[in-house]
């Protein structure tokens, strides 16, 4: 899932259904490690983005192996 608002709505409590978990996309966190990297040079940060690509290539069901953002 991205950053959409309406969809924390969907992990309440309160909701009639019971409460959901969420899962969040790895690209769209990936995105916000990446500029923390560029604007930064955070060695922490670029640990994360490194990571994320290594997922990424052991993931028999990623589209792009070799994304750059």
């Amino acid at each position: 899932m991205d950053a959409y608002a309406a969809y924390k709505g969907l992990a309440r409590d309160q909701r009639a259904a019971g409460a959901i978990r969420l899962a969040f996309c790895l690209a769209h966190a990936r995105r916000k490690f990446v500029a923390i990297v560029k604007t930064t040079n955070s060695p922490l940060a670029r640990e994360v983005v490194e990571r994320i690509a290594a997922t990424s290539r052991r993931s028999p069901n990623s589209e792009s192996k070799t994304s750059s953002s």
